[in-house]
Order: C-alpha cells, then sequence, then structure tokens
C-alpha cells in the first residue's frame, strides 16, 4: 500500500480548470474600505490578466456603441433642416432623405455588431467574477471554525452564497456596461448640446437636477428593498429547505400547512415593502416624464419667444433654427431618459455591492482559528485540565465543570452516563471542533490550540451517533476518511466494518448513489459506511460516539470485536449507553452533568458498588442482561437491502395547459389591484404618441408649416404638454405601485402553494436523486420569482406598449393611411426584437441554473462537523469549483445571442425611422404627402416606440417566466397515490387494531423484494416489538402503518377495514411515528411542539416533556431556547426525548417507535417505558436493543423480509432450539 499522505489537503487537481480562475479564486483578497458598500477595486479583486484584456475590449466597444445615438441626433436635425430649407426641389428632398435612411441603416448594423462585442464580453467578466467570488466565498465559509456556525445557519447558507455572488456577477457584468454606456451617451450628448446652441443648452440644464433627483429616489427604493428582500428570501429558503429535509417529519405531524404557513410569514414583510418600492419606483420614472413633457413644452415656447420677438436677448448674433431646437431636445432628452434607464442598473450594482462588503467581510474574517504546529506523527496521548464549557449559543449553561482525565497512547477510556452529561461535548473537544472556556485539552502533552487543526484531524477518526453521510456514492463516502485511498483498501475498510455484503447485494454495488444524508440507506447500513469511514483512515486517535447504536445486535456484535482488534495500539474514546460494550476498557468514567463522579475499570467501579453499578444493575434488571448480541440465525451474512439509488427521471412528469391563462385567472383574486394597473398602463401609454403629436405641431410650426402665430401657438402647446405632464405623473406612480403590489401578493401565495404542494408529496418522490431538499429549495425560489413577475406586471407592461403604439398608430393614419400601414407592418419586428433583446431585467441575460453549486453546498455545510473531522473542505471545494465551472460554461454559451439580440433591438429601431424617412420622402416627392403629414407620422410613430423604452426600465425578469410557471404549476398540480391532502377517506375512530394480510413489498424500479408475506395482527392496547437485522426490512413496516408507501401486494387492515381507505391525515392523527434520527426544527421546543400541534398550551408541552423523561432538558433550556439547525444544540438523547414528547402532545392512540431511544441511557428508558405504558397506547415499537421490548405483549422476528418467530418473551424463550431463545443464551 503506499505510503499515506497525512495531509491530502495540499494537493489538488486541477488539470481540467482554467487556470485562471484556479488561482484567482484563492487569492488573498484585498483590505476593504469600511462601510457597507465595498469599492470597485474590492470587487475586481481576483480579476486576472485574462479579465483586464476583457475590461479593455468592453470598455472600448462600449464607447462606440455609446456615441452611436448621438449620430442619430444629428441626422434627426438634417432631416429638420432639410425640411426647413425646402425650396420646392422634390428630387434633392428626396435624394437627401434617402441618403439620411441609409447612414440610419448602417448605424443600425454597426449598432449589432459593436453591442454583441460589448455585452457577451461584459456578460463573460461579470459570470468570471462571479465564478472566483463564488469560489474565494465558498472556500471561507467551509474552513470557518464550528463556532462561526452556532451563529450561521448553515441550511441558509447555501442559498446565500448563490444570492451574494449573482448579485456581484450582475453588478460586475451587463448592468456596468450600461451604466457606462448611459454615461457616455449623457456626456456625448451634452457636448453636442453645447455645439449646438450654448443659449439653448443652458435653458435645458434647469431640467438635469429634477431628473437626478428622480434618478436618486428610484436608486434608494431600490437598492434598500433589495437589501430587506435579499435577507428575507435567505431566511425563507433555509426554513423551506429544513422543511424538505424533515419532510417524514412533517408528513408525520400533518404539518404540512403548519410549516408552509411560517415560511409564508417570513416573507409577510416584503408585501409593504415590495409595494412601496413600487410606487417610489414609479414615481422616479414619472418624474423624468414630467420634466420631459414640461421642458418640451417650456424649449419650443422659449425658442418661438426668441425666434420671433428678441433674438438679442442673449447677445445672439443669429436666430434660432428650428434644427437647433430638436436637436437639443433629442440630444437633452434622451440623455436623461438613458441615463434614467441606467437606474435599475444602478441598484444592481448598488446591491452588488453591498453583496460584496459583506462577502469580503466574511472572507476577511477568515483569521486562522487554530495554530501553527503541524505533526505527521502522533503518539495519541489525549489530556484534559480541568475543563469548563459551555456552548457559545447558550453560554448560561455549564455544560463541562472542571473535567480533568488522561489517556495513555493504545490505551482506551469509556464515558458513561445519563443522557446531557456531556459526554460528547468532550469528543467535540478533542476534535477541536470547540475550545474550553477554562482549562486545556493537550494531545501528546501539547495544548490542541497550538497545533494547525487539519494535520491533527488526518490523524484522528470520529464515527458518531447519528452517521452522517454526503450525496455521492458508497466508495466516495468511504473515501472521505482517505482520498487517496485504492479500490482494493475501500472493500478492506467495508469488510472489516461489515458492510461489505450488503454493499455486494446493491445492483450498483460501491457505485451505489446513498442519496442525500444516505437517505437511500437504512440506519444500520449507514453507520456500518461510517465505520469503515473511519477505519479507512487507520488514526492513531478513535473516537466513538455511540458508534453502534444504530445496529442489530447481530452486527454490533461482529462490528464491537472488529472495533476491539482496530483499539489495539490506538488511544480510543468510547462513549456508550450499554455498558456491555465496554468491558474491556482500560478505564471508565462515569458522568453526571458535567462532572467526573467516578473513575476506573470495569471490575473496580463494579466492586465500588456505586453510579456504575446501579447504572448496570438497572440494565440487568431490565433485561436480565445487556444482550448487545443477535446471532444470524436464518442464514449467514446480511440479507438482501431495502433500499437502492433510482435511475435518474423527470421530478414530475409535464402538462399541457394554457401557463399564461391560468396565471391571469388566479390573479383574478388581485382584481382590483389588476384593474387599477390597467387603467394606468392604458393612461400612461397614451401619453407618448400624444407628445409625439405636440411635439411634431411644434415643429412644424417652427418650420411655417402651419399656422401663423409661432408664440401663440407654442404657448398653447405648452400648457397642453404641462397638463399632459400632471397625468403621466399619477398615472405611471399608480401603474408601477399596482404592478408591485400584484408581484408580492401573488409571491406571497405562490411560494406558500408550492412549499405546501411539495410537503404533501409521498415519499417515492423524495427518494429520487434529483429531489434533493437543496435542489428542490432553490428551485421553488428562483422559480416563483420569475413567474410572480409575469402575468398581472407583464399584461400592465404590455398594454403600455399595445395603447402606446394603437394611438400612434391611429393619428399617424389621420394623416397618411400608405405611411401608417408601412409602419403597421413593420410593428411585429420591433415586438419581437424587444421582447428578445431586453436586457433590464432583474437577472439579467447572465442567469443560470444554479442548482447544482446550490446541493454541492448546502451538503457540505449543513454537515460541517463531519466535514472539518474528515478535514475534506478542500475536497468539497473542488466540488464545487467544478460545479461554477460548468454552469459558467453554460452562460457563456447564452451570451453571444443575447449580445446579437440586444443589439438587434436598436437596429429594428433605426431601421423603423430610416423607412419612414426614405418612404415617407417618397410619398412627398410623388405627391402623395405633405411635408407637416410626414412629421407628424415620424414623431407619433417614434415617440410611440418610447413606451418599448419605458417597459424595458420598469419591466421585471421575464426571461425563462413561463418556463418557470409551468414548473411550478407541474409542482402544484402534482397528484401523489398517496394524497395526505385528500379529504376523502375514511375518518372513523381509530383504536389501533392492524393486521397484516400476506404483505409484499417491493420500493419502484428496484429488483429487491423487502418484505415478503408478512402476517401479523396487532390489538389495540398491547405492545409490539419488532426485532431483526439491520436491513430486515422493520423500518419498512413503520412506514407502511403512516402510509408514506403502500404495499406492492396483500393487504394492511386498521379496525376490520383496509389501510387505504383512512383518511391519511385521520390516520396520522391517530397514529404517531419517532424516528430513529430525530427531526427537530429551528426554533425552539415549544415551537417544536406548536408543529405537531398547533393549539397546544405550555402546561401540555411541559406535561409531554416529562412524561418523556425530558425535564433535565426543560430545566437546562426551558421551553423558549433555540435548539439550533435540526436540533444540533442538544445531545442525541436529549433530541429524542423532545421528538417523543411532540409525539404525545398529539394524544395519538398509537405510537409507531422507530429506534427512537436508542441514544437513551438505561434509568431514562426504563422510566419512559413505565410513563408511556401508563397511557395504554398500542405501541408498535422496532428495536435493536432487545430489552426495550422484551415486556412486550407480542415480539416479532424478522430476518430476509420474513417473519420467523413471534410470541411473548416467555413464549420464544420456550420454543427448544428457538432464535429468540439463543439470542437469550448468547447474551447470557
Amino acid at each position: 500500500m503506499p505510503e499515506r499522505l497525512q495531509n491530502p489537503q495540499e494537493k489538488s487537481d486541477d488539470k481540467n480548470q482554467d487556470k485562471d480562475l484556479e488561482t484567482a479564486a484563492f487569492l488573498k483578497p484585498q483590505e476593504m474600505e469600511t462601510g457597507t458598500r465595498a469599492s470597485f477595486s474590492v470587487m475586481y479583486q481576483y480579476a486576472t490578466r485574462k479579465d483586464f484584456i476583457l475590461i479593455v475590449i468592453g470598455l472600448i466597444t462600449n464607447v462606440i456603441f455609446s456615441c452611436l445615438p448621438v449620430v442619430l441626433v444629428i441626422k434627426i436635425g438634417d432631416v429638420i433642416d432639410i425640411m426647413s430649407n425646402f425650396n420646392g426641389d422634390f428630387d434633392n428632398f428626396y435624394n437627401e432623405e434617402r441618403e439620411t435612411a441609409i447612414i440610419q441603416f448602417i448605424l443600425g448594423i454597426v449598432t449589432v455588431i459593436l453591442s454583441w462585442i460589448a455585452v457577451s464580453t461584459f456578460i463573460k467578466l461579470g459570470s468570471r467574477q462571479g465564478l472566483y467570488w463564488k469560489r474565494a466565498y465558498f472556500n471561507a465559509v467551509i474552513n470557518k471554525p464550528i463556532t462561526w456556525f452556532d451563529k450561521h445557519n448553515p441550511a441558509e447558507l447555501g442559498s446565500a452564497i448563490d444570492m451574494d455572488c449573482n448579485a456581484i456577477e450582475h453588478a460586475l457584468g451587463e448592468k456596468i456596461m450600461l451604466v457606462m454606456s448611459s454615461l457616455i451617451f449623457f456626456i456625448a450628448s451634452w457636448i453636442l448640446a453645447f455645439i449646438i446652441s450654448i443659449e439653448l443648452s443652458c435653458i435645458a440644464l434647469c431640467m438635469l437636477p429634477f431628473q437626478l433627483g428622480a434618478a436618486f429616489i428610484v436608486e434608494k427604493a431600490s437598492v434598500e428593498a433589495s437589501i430587506e428582500s435579499q435577507e428575507k428570501y435567505k431566511v425563507a429558503g433555509g426554513i423551506a429547505e429544513e422543511c424538505l429535509e424533515g419532510v417524514k417529519t412533517v408528513a408525520s405531524c400533518n404539518a404540512q400547512e403548519n410549516r408552509a404557513r411560517h415560511y409564508q410569514m417570513e416573507l409577510e414583510p416584503l408585501k409593504k415593502s415590495t409595494t412601496l418600492m413600487g410606487i417610489l419606483h414609479g414615481f422616479g420614472w414619472a418624474v423624468f416624464f414630467v420634466v420631459l413633457f414640461a421642458f418640451s413644452g417650456i424649449l419650443f415656447y422659449i425658442s418661438a419667444y426668441l425666434m420671433v420677438e428678441k433674438p438679442e436677448i442673449w447677445g445672439m448674433t443669429s436666430s434660432i433654427e428650428a434644427k437647433e431646437v430638436v436637436m437639443i431636445f433629442f440630444a437633452t432628452a434622451m440623455s436623461s431618459f438613458y441615463l434614467g434607464t441606467a437606474v435599475p442598473c444602478v441598484q444592481f450594482i448598488e446591491a452588488g455591492r453591498v453583496a460584496a462588503a459583506r462577502v469580503d467581510r466574511i472572507i476577511k474574517k477568515s483569521k486562522k482559528w487554530d495554530g501553527n504546529k503541524r505533526i505527521i506523527r502522533l503518539k495519541g496521548q489525549v489530556d484534559i485540565e480541568d475543563a469548563y464549557f459551555n456552548y457559545p449559543s447558550n453560554p448560561q449553561i455549564n455544560i463541562l465543570q472542571g473535567i480533568s482525565l488522561s489517556v495513555k497512547p493504545g490505551d482506551s477510556l469509556a464515558l458513561v452516563g445519563e443522557t446531557g452529561s456531556g459526554k460528547s461535548t468532550i469528543i467535540q473537544l478533542i476534535e477541536g471542533f470547540y475550545y474550553p472556556t477554562s482549562g486545556v485539552v493537550k494531545i501528546d502533552g501539547l495544548d490542541i490550540r497550538e497545533y494547525d487543526l487539519s494535520t491533527i484531524r488526518e490523524l484522528i477518526a470520529l464515527v458518531n451517533q447519528e452517521p452522517i453521510l454526503f450525496n455521492c456514492s458508497i466508495k466516495e463516502n468511504i473515501k472521505m476518511g482517505y482520498v487517496y485511498a485504492l479500490d482494493k483498501e475501500v472493500e478492506a475498510a467495508a469488510k472489516e466494518a461489515e458492510a461489505n455484503e450488503f454493499i455486494d447485494s446493491l445492483p450498483e454495488k460501491y457505485d451505489t448513489w446513498v442519496g442525500l444524508k444516505g437517505s437511500q440507506l437504512s440506519g444500520g447500513q449507514k453507520q456500518r459506511i461510517a465505520i469503515a469511514r473511519a477505519m479507512i483512515k487507520k488514526p492513531k486517535i478513535l473516537l466513538l460516539d455511540e458508534a453502534t447504536s444504530a445496529l442489530d445486535m447481530n452486527t454490533e456484535k461482529k462490528i464491537q470485536v472488529t472495533l476491539d482488534k482496530v483499539m489495539k495500539g490506538r488511544t480510543t474514546i468510547i462513549v456508550a449507553q450499554r455498558l456491555s460494550t465496554i468491558k474491556n476498557a482500560k478505564k471508565i468514567m462515569v458522568l453526571d452533568r458535567g462532572r467526573i463522579i467516578e473513575s476506573g475499570t470495569y471490575e473496580s467501579l463494579l466492586e465500588a458498588n456505586g453510579t456504575f453499578t446501579r447504572l448496570l444493575n438497572i440494565q440487568k434488571k431490565v433485561e436480565d442482561d445487556s444482550l448487545k448480541s443477535v446471532q444470524s440465525l436464518l442464514h449467514k451474512g446480511i440479507v438482501q437491502e431495502e433500499e437502492e439509488v433510482y435511475k435518474e427521471v423527470e421530478v414530475i412528469e409535464k402538462k399541457n395547459g394554457e401557463t399564461m391563462g391560468r396565471i391571469m385567472s388566479i390573479m383574478k383574486k388581485y382584481w382590483a389591484w389588476l384593474v387599477l394597473a390597467l387603467i394606468a398602463s392604458v393612461i400612461s401609454g397614451l401619453t407618448f404618441p400624444l407628445f409625439g403629436y405636440m411635439f411634431s405641431d411644434n415643429v412644424t410650426t417652427m418650420l411655417g408649416l402651419i399656422g401663423s402665430d409661432i408664440v401663440a401657438d407654442a404657448k398653447t402647446n405648452m400648457y397642453i404638454l404641462i397638463i399632459e405632464a400632471v397625468v403621466i405623473l399619477f398615472s405611471l406612480t399608480i401603474l408601477c405601485g399596482a404592478l408591485a403590489r400584484i408581484s408580492a401578493l401573488y409571491t406571497y401565495d405562490l411560494r406558500y402553494q408550492g412549499l405546501n404542494s411539495l410537503l404533501y408529496y409521498d415519499q417515492k418522490f423524495y427518494d429520487k436523486p434529483d429531489s434533493s431538499p437543496p435542489s428542490l429549495a432553490y428551485k421553488l425560489g428562483s422559480d416563483c420569482e420569475k413567474v410572480s413577475n409575469i402575468g398581472g406586471p407583464v399584461l400592465g407592461l404590455q398594454l403600455l406598449v399595445v395603447s402606446s403604439l394603437t394611438a400612434g398608430i391611429i393619428i399617424a393614419m389621420q394623416h397618411n393611411v400608405v405611411l401608417s400601414l408601412v409602419v403597421i407592418a413593420m410593428v411585429p419586428l420591433i415586438v419581437v426584437s424587444n421582447a428578445k433583446g431586453e436586457l433590464l431585467q432583474v437577472n439579467g441575460l447572465a442567469s443560470n441554473d444554479l442548482k447544482k453549486t446550490s446541493a454541492i453546498a448546502s451538503d457540505a455545510l449543513t454537515n460541517i462537523k463531519t466535514v472539518h473531522s474528515f478535514n475534506r473542505q478542500v475536497l468539497f471545494h473542488e466540488k464545487y469549483t467544478e460545479a461554477t465551472q460548468s454552469e459558467n460554461d453554460n452562460v457563456m454559451k447564452s451570451a453571444h445571442m443575447n449580445g446579437f439580440m440586444f443589439g438587434f433591438r436598436y437596429c429594428v429601431l433605426y431601421f423603423v425611422w430610416g423607412v419612414i424617412a426614405w418612404f415617407g420622402a417618397y410619398r412627398v416627392r410623388e405627391g402623395e404627402l405633405d411635408l407637416d403629414d410626414m412629421l407628424i407620422v415620424f414623431f407619433c410613430i417614434m415617440f410611440s416606440s418610447w413606451g418599448f423604452m419605458v417597459v424595458g426600465a420598469l419591466i421585471p425578469d421575464v426571461d425563462g417566466g413561463i418556463d418557470s410557471a409551468k414548473k411550478m404549476f407541474e409542482i402544484i398540480d402534482y397528484q401523489p397515490e398517496i394524497n395526505a391532502n385528500s379529504n376523502e377517506g375514511c375518518v372513523d375512530p381509530i383504536h389501533g387494531n392492524f393486521t397484516f394480510k400476506d404483505v409484499i413489498f417491493q420500493y419502484e424500479n428496484r429488483n429487491i423484494v423487502v418484505l415478503k408475506n408478512i402476517n401479523l395482527t396487532v390489538t389495540a392496547g398491547t405492545t409490539l416489538g419488532i426485532t431483526g437485522t439491520t436491513g430486515s426490512g422493520k423500518s419498512t413496516i413503520a412506514q407502511l402503518l403512516l402510509r408514506f408507501y403502500d404495499p406492492t401486494a396483500g393487504e394492511i387492515f386498521l379496525e376490520g377495514k383496509p389501510l387505504k381507505s383512512y383518511n391519511i391525515r385521520h390516520l396520522r392523527d391517530s397514529v404517531c411515528w419517532v424516528g430513529q434520527e430525530p427531526i427537530l426544527f429551528k426554533g425552539s421546543i415549544f415551537f417544536n411542539m406548536q408543529i405537531a400541534r398547533q393549539d397546544v398550551t405550555r402546561e401540555e408541552a411541559v406535561a409531554a416533556l416529562t412524561k418523556a423523561q425530558a425535564l433535565d432538558v426543560l430545566e437546562k433550556y426551558g421551553l423558549d431556547s433555540d435548539v439550533g439547525l435540526r436540533g444540533n444544540r442538544l445531545s442525541g438523547g436529549q433530541k429524542q426525548r423532545v421528538a417523543i414528547a411532540r409525539a404525545l402532545v398529539r394524544k395519538p392512540k398509537v405510537l409507531v417507535f422507530d429506534e427512537s431511544t436508542s441514544a437513551l441511557d438505561t434509568i431514562t428508558e426504563s422510566n419512559l417505558q413505565k410513563a408511556i405504558k401508563d397511557e395504554k397506547f398500542t405501541i408498535i415499537a422496532i428495536a435493536h436493543r432487545l430489552k426495550t421490548i422484551r415486556d412486550y405483549d407480542q415480539i416479532i422476528l424478522i430476518e430476509k423480509g420474513s417473519i420467523v418467530e413471534v410470541g411473548t418473551h416467555d413464549q420464544l424463550m420456550k420454543i427448544s432450539n428457538g432464535y429468540y431463545k439463543k439470542l437469550y443464551q448468547t447474551s447470557e
């Protein structure tokens, strides 16, 4: 076997990675200035030489692209000048207009090319920066000390990384390009304006403060709302993921709606803030147009006055010309308008800066938690001297109080005591997860604080009571112990852990995917793989924290023999409840409330006749011995297992339907807001062609084509435009406020419906590898966001465009039908180009699917202690790096098309204007069109098309909205075969009379029959114990009782009726299940009780905790202390007792315990058994510890899915050569 590398973190395989990206992701971040927003130097701190080349290319093309509209302004002036100087030479007029049109066509083509280069370059640049930040962020977080995770919810971190880094990506990508483009055009336009006329430009300057003030309002509202929404969505995303991870617990408690409402209530404040943001956003945009309309009227009035009355008032040497007025207006108004369209981008840039500041602080504060002492060889001496400890999350509770112990190299120490006495905390101190509050932990005589923990942990192996496996293959999970292990080493470790037989029975063997947290394996199978993972490390120090609690007695006996061999020559510290498993320990210490009260060998402690003897006698009294061995009674080896990985299939079968129509149908409930928005959108849309008509009227008046009193006509038009400005102020503000309200309400409801539906899905859905909770939680959040932005919001803004175009065409047709029809023929092209080319969307053009990275991040961060224990931070970072690279490649594939379509939108507008100028001139030359009519058609259509630009600035993310809607409706519409949300079914009283008749069960798409012809009867008020080897089908029986699954064949009867005939909610209200690995949700103990029963009182909660023998938990933490994510602030036994209390508050008729007392000490379990027995429940208990079920009314032993013995303890003991009797005799 090759020599082991003691620090495999130093090696990383980057053969297939982009070298620039790989290097940049590990660069040391620069110090950031104090504040809530990061500077651009910080945001680009990871940029490489390749990125700077992209910046140069993007800047050059963007500058040229941004200056092209200035050329358009000049050509519009040329059109007016041609008309102003028209002397009756129609051919010359036609030729000049044709030349102008050709230039516009050329401008359109150049625009497409330049925008394609600029946009695709900046998208790539932003995507690369986002990539660097994601890798650095994830690398920083996964290397944080465990204490950091006590204050930061790991379930929220996966989505937080995506949200924050996506904000940075968009800020540094196309958003900053658009802001720069707007600024360049703004500067170029004002330079042109002052070149044309200093006097008129000074008048135009008066509107600038108002428009910049409006931009500030929009930016302020947007940034504040963005910060709030990001925080709320992170919290809500964590809740969703937590619910989906504990979906069996949620379903068994009938708590689907309860948890979905809790998720929804986290979003409640966003309804008000989103609406307010919409109102302010609309008001800011309305002010832009108020100033624009009013300025137009004032500009033409003053120009007419100066032209006719007093040109010398400004010391002007020549009179004002019409073309100068028009060019000044377009140059200054369009510059301000384009600057305004950049405001939403400023929002994203500011959100990106805020995110970068937050992330940079996290990265920057990644100071070294441990020391610098690196070690290659370890003797294994462990000393703890006068250690006191309390968890940072509960500093008032002393967990350890003056603990001192010493373990010499190669010796073994066993820690015993009641649940919550501090045993597991000692293990965590030795691992370096925490440091003592006072006192010291020493390894080989040196304070653990001085060691580089990564080197220490390579030489320490930990096996937890609740084995954590990662969402990968069995082989990969075992190799977490030693990443360079050969296949034969993996197989050898599995054999040592008694896992090879069940692995070989699986179709994919060692390549079998274990699912999220090992969901595709039984508890015992997971424990054996966890032991194999520890053994392959060949550690110097072995930490066993209830390492065999999930195993059947036969497997435990085999594993114990193996562990005894492995322990030789290794320092071993064992935490155990089964005292007979620690007979061979060199020293045993008894803990009580964080203190060592007894210490000695097994024999000396028995002679002392103290607490240890009392604990041992209680175990003997309960079971006549600690029955820790179950012989393999039927066949040699382990049974075929009941779970394997599904082949990848579609999450939900797609359904057909009119998605948009359904969205609108759903939005009928918001009809008042919808009607208000639609009315406001029509009014807002009408203002643009009317403005175009007034503008053309002013131009034709100044050209002398109509009217006789220029000043009077301009004054009248000015008043009309001011009235129009007031109208759009109210209409656009109302429109945006109403649309924001609709989006907020729809999001609020849709997120609830989505999560509620997912929580009602049957379990076979969650058995699929592509149905992992992180992926589903991300999908729920991202799809709901996209769907909420279509429907009402899109309809409102589309109606604005339709009303604007319709009115413009109607006005145009009043003046020339033929030219108007030409324009109408090009409307579809305008619509398509704008629909495809809109860049100012919430998610931008660089949006991508983040489910894979989110799943990897969640898998690592929610199991952070296991990751740190095995020192596999770099391994997960490499996985994350690979996933982000794949996502970045997907972005690049679409960048070029998006860049082309963005420029194509402007190209179409240039083309339309060019066609109007060319064809209009042709009609004038032919005597079929007057000049004033041509101007009216031209400007009405031009300003009607401004509606598209307004929509471009206001429209939310519609990219993928329809597809997301289909996905969400598929989630909501999916009808599981076992539908817990159905009101159908029998609701007759349930007492607990169960009958299994010829029940056969096989998981879908699997070749293994898990249960074979099961026949058994349970009478109400009695107790049934089920035992057998790991994977024999015991837990499957429990899940059939709750109808998580239905039998493949045969029937289960309840109270004489088919179990399938009962209403599932009614069934689960009466039949309560407590699993081996209890799921507690983040929140207080009382909150967890309310999940089981919403109307539970505090008195009832205390009574249930008392019955569940959890008074010590109540005394320590109270009802209102946060138990942490998945109850991680409680010990395993404490969690089990709280979970049992949660079941008791529901006042069930039947209790189903699936190894739910495996983590309890003997005294606590005995007292719990007595308390529950007094309640006269029907109890069905699955147990490996036979003492748990010794006094039950009926005991069955299952092997390979078949019942091989049935009876009471006494009856089974009377069977000659019976399996149960042999078990008992073996234990003696």
